[in-house]
């Protein structure tokens, strides 16, 4: 953590969420197959998160905005064949 990026995190962040490799490798399949796009695997793990046992038990969870990003992917190295 950067000297700028902790005191934000320390301030605002209420909880982390971790998820593994075949999670990430889910939620960007999930969101091909949803949305013709294809995203990072460092894009896709938000995803993975909400989609996580863990986060679907939290209570009192309105609304959840999610960022996709893709600029960095190798096409051959997809855990799903294009189309």
């Amino acid at each position: 953590m950067g000297e700028t990026t902790w005191p934000i995190i320390r301030d605002h962040v209420e909880r982390i969420f971790t998820v593994e490799d075949r999670d990430v490798e889910r939620a960007m399949t999930l969101i091909y197959e949803g949305f013709d796009m294809i995203v990072e695997p460092s894009g896709a793990i938000s995803l993975a998160a909400v989609l996580s046992d863990e986060f679907r038990k939290l209570e009192n969870i309105n609304s959840v905005g999610i960022i996709l990003c893709g600029g960095n992917v190798d096409e051959g190295n997809l855990p799903f064949e294009l189309h």
